[in-house]
């Protein structure tokens, strides 16, 4: 009786290699820190949907009262802060790494 466990091991294994996909197991530094920037990004986009959601609620149950509504302002305004530093932070992140990632390939030449 065949085992049908690796029947499409190999027919993925080059749709994968065609496709330019990386399809070994091997987790190279990049790959790794790649991934956990990643995870740190949900997650802090996560706390950012939370907070604008809380600072909504907090709102719009103000009932009128201009200490709530001054407060949820508050709370809005430091998420979308809080949220631009992130994306901020990322970008120049990103940016020097691929220029000391092109400055290193460039020096190897």
């Amino acid at each position: 009786m065949p085992n049908l466990t690796n029947a499409f091991d190999k027919a993925t294994d080059f749709a994968g290699k065609t496709g330019t996909y990386q399809t070994g197991s091997a987790w190279t530094p990049e790959a790794f820190a790649g991934t956990i920037v990643q995870l740190v990004l949900q997650f802090l986009g996560v706390v950012f949907f939370g907070l604008m959601i809380y600072g909504g609620m907090v709102w719009m149950t103000a009932s009128g009262d201009e200490k709530r509504v001054d407060t949820a302002r508050k709370i809005l305004k430091a998420a979308v802060i809080g949220l631009i530093v992130v994306v901020l932070a990322y970008a120049v992140s990103i940016f020097f790494v691929q220029s000391i990632a092109q400055h290193t390939l460039n020096n190897l030449q």
